[in-house]
C-alpha cells in the first residue's frame, strides 16, 4: 500500500513519508496550506527539540510531565472517495498519550488541500472516536456521499474526498526516555478498512515528534592576565594591546552553547520553526562587571566584541569599578568577548580578579529559562623585580649583622615580599611584606625585622637566603656589618636586580 505523510502545526513536526517508503523532512508551519504541502516561506525543519533537563528527575517524576499539547496533520496519500470507510489509528512511541483529543477528517479537492480546505467533526464523520493512552482511534469515518458538498469553501464541489485527519489537543506523558539527550517520542498509525480490519489502506509512517536535546548552557570566564611592566613610562604597557596611546585587555569572555531547547509545552507558534535558534530562547543579556580594573585612573570603556551592533546598553557606576549594559540583538546571540581600553597616558596600579554576571531574559518562545551565571575576571599584575641575597646573617650572629637594602627607581611606589630559605636546606621559613617604598627610595631592614616580619625563631648558626620580589623596577643588595670596627661591607658582588624588564641601577 502507499505510505501516507506527515505533517504538523501548532509547533510540532513529523517527518513525511514519501511513497517509496524513503524519509523526507516535513514542513512545519500554523497554516493549513502549508500543512498541506504548500510551504510557507519554503522551509522545512525537523523535528522540535525539547530541553532534557524537564525531564531530568526520578522516572516517575518525568513520567508525569505532559508534552504538549500541539495538532498533528495526517495527510492521505491515497485519494478516498466520498463513499469510502476507513479507520485511523493513531500511536503514540516511547510515550503515552493523555486521553484528551479532538480530531477532524479533511476534506481535500482532487486530492490535494491546496491552499484552503474544510473540515468535518470526527463525531460526525466517524461512527466513534476513542482516545486511549496507547492509540487514539477513528473507527467508521467517511461514507457521507452528498453530504460533504454542503461544507462551504473553495474546496465545495462534488469531486471532494477524504485527503487526512487533524488531530487537536494531543499531548503526551509518560516520556522518561526525554532526560536522556537523543531520545525522542513521536507516532506512527494505520489507516484501515472499516468494513474489513485486515485491510490496511495505508501504513502511517514512524516519525518523531520531539527529540531531546542538551540545554543553553552559559560558560563566563576570565581572559588572559595582563602583566604590567613597572619599568615602562606609563607603566604596564609593554604587556597590553593596543595602538597609538589606546591599549586594551581582554577581561572576560562568555561562551553560549546548546540549542533552542523548547519547554514541554509544544503548543506554542512562536516556535513553529524549529531552526531559529537562540533567538527564540534569548531575548536579552544583562552583563554586570565588577572589577578593580574599572576603578584605574587610565580606564577608557568597555566593550563587547562580537555581532556588529549587539552592545547597545549603557555603562552605569563605571568609576566605581561596577559597569552595567544589556545586549539586545534580534538577530541572534553567540558567545562574546568583554574588553576593558586604557589610555596610554596614565600609569596603572594592580587590579584583582573581579566578577561578571550573565542574567538572560526569555523570548517570546515556551523556551527552556536560561539560569543566571556568574564568573571570573582576569587581573592585573604589575611587572618588576626579583633578587635573591644568599648567606644572609640570622640575628643570633653578634659578631656580624646582615641587612637587607631595597632600592625603588620606579615610578610607582610598592612594597617587597621577602620569601627566607634555610641557606643549608632551602626549606622555606616564612615570608615578610614590607611596607610601601616611595620612587627613588632605599629601604634597609635588618635580620631582626625580617624574622619578627615572617615570624620566625632565630637559631645559633642558621642562615638565609633571601629571596625578595618587588612590583616595581628596583634592586636589593646584602649589606654586612662589623659592630666591633664599625665597617661595612658589599656581598652583592653586584646590584641584583633580577629581571630583565627592570632599570639598572
Amino acid at each position: 500500500m502507499n505510505k501516507q505523510q506527515l505533517f504538523t502545526a501548532g509547533s510540532v513536526l513529523l517527518a513525511t513519508t514519501a511513497l517509496s517508503g524513503v524519509a523526507n523532512a516535513g514542513i512545519v508551519s500554523t497554516s493549513a496550506g502549508a500543512a498541506a504541502g504548500v510551504a510557507v516561506g519554503g522551509a522545512a525543519s525537523t523535528s522540535l527539540n525539547i530541553a532534557n533537563t524537564v525531564f531530568s528527575t526520578t522516572a516517575s517524576t518525568a513520567n508525569a510531565v505532559t508534552v504538549g499539547s500541539t495538532q498533528i496533520y495526517v495527510a492521505f496519500s491515497n485519494n478516498f472517495t466520498a463513499a469510502t470507510k476507513f479507520s485511523v489509528e493513531l500511536t503514540p512511541i516511547n510515550a503515552g498519550f493523555v486521553q484528551s483529543v479532538d480530531a477532524k477528517v479533511l476534506l481535500s479537492n482532487s486530492g490535494s488541500f491546496l491552499l484552503s480546505f474544510n473540515t468535518v467533526a470526527a463525531s460526525t464523520a466517524c461512527t466513534s472516536v476513542t482516545p486511549l493512552t496507547t492509540k487514539i482511534i477513528l473507527d467508521g469515518c467517511g461514507g457521507l456521499g452528498n453530504k460533504i458538498t454542503s461544507t462551504t469553501g473553495a474546496n465545495n464541489n462534488v469531486s471532494s474526498s477524504y485527503g487526512g485527519v487533524l488531530f487537536s489537543g494531543v499531548s503526551f506523558n509518560n516520556a522518561s526516555g526525554l532526560a536522556s539527550v537523543g531520545a525522542a517520542i513521536g507516532v506512527s498509525g494505520l489507516v484501515y478498512n472499516a468494513n474489513n480490519t485486515s485491510q490496511n489502506f495505508e501504513t502511517i509512517t514512524a516519525a518523531n515528534i520531539a527529540v531531546s536535546v542538551a540545554p543553553v548552557a552559559v560558560t563566563v570566564g576570565a581572559g588572559t592576565t595582563a602583566t604590567a611592566n613597572a619599568s615602562a613610562t606609563p607603566v604596564a604597557f609593554a604587556y597590553f594591546t593596543g595602538t597609538a596611546n589606546i591599549v586594551t585587555m581582554q577581561l572576560a569572555y562568555v561562551d553560549i552553547t546548546g540549542t533552542a531547547s523548547l519547554a514541554a509545552d509544544l503548543a506554542s507558534i512562536a516556535q513553529a520553526d524549529a531552526g531559529v535558534g537562540l533567538t527564540q530562547v534569548i531575548s536579552s543579556i544583562q552583563v554586570t562587571v565588577t572589577s578593580a580594573a574599572l576603578t584605574q585612573a587610565s580606564v577608557q570603556s568597555l566593550s563587547v566584541n562580537t555581532v556588529a551592533g549587539i552592545f547597545n546598553g549603557t555603562i552605569a557606576n563605571f568609576s566605581a569599578g561596577v559597569a552595567t549594559f544589556s545586549i539586545n540583538n534580534s538577530a541572534g546571540f553567540t558567545s562574546f568577548v568583554i574588553s576593558v581600553s586604557f589610555s596610554g597616558t596614565t600609569a596603572l596600579t594592580a587590579a584583582a580578579a573581579g566578577t561578571v554576571t550573565v542574567a538572560f531574559g526569555l523570548g517570546n518562545s515556551m523556551g527552556q529559562a536560561v539560569p543566571t551565571v556568574t564568573g571570573k575576571t582576569s587581573t592585573i599584575s604589575l611587572g618588576g623585580f626579583q633578587a635573591e641575597l644568599n648567606t644572609f646573617l640570622g640575628s643570633s650572629n653578634t659578631s656580624f649583622s646582615s641587612f637587607a637594602r631595597i632600592h625603588n627607581n620606579g615610578i610607582i611606589a610598592a612594597g617587597a615580599v621577602v620569601t627566607v630559605r634555610n641557606d643549608a636546606t632551602g626549606v622555606t621559613m616564612g615570608s615578610y611584606t614590607t611596607p610601601a617604598i616611595a620612587t627613588n627610595q632605599t629601604l634597609q631592614i635588618s635580620a631582626k625585622d625580617i624574622e619578627t616580619g615572617a615570624g620566625i625563631t632565630t637559631a645559633a648558626g642558621v642562615n638565609y637566603t633571601l629571596q625578595i620580589a618587588g612590583a616595581f623596577s628596583g634592586y636589593a643588595q646584602h649589606i654586612i656589618f662589623n659592630p666591633a670596627t664599625g665597617q661595612l661591607a658589599d656581598l652583592s658582588a653586584f646590584r641584583n636586580r633580577g629581571s630583565t624588564v627592570t632599570t639598572a641601577p
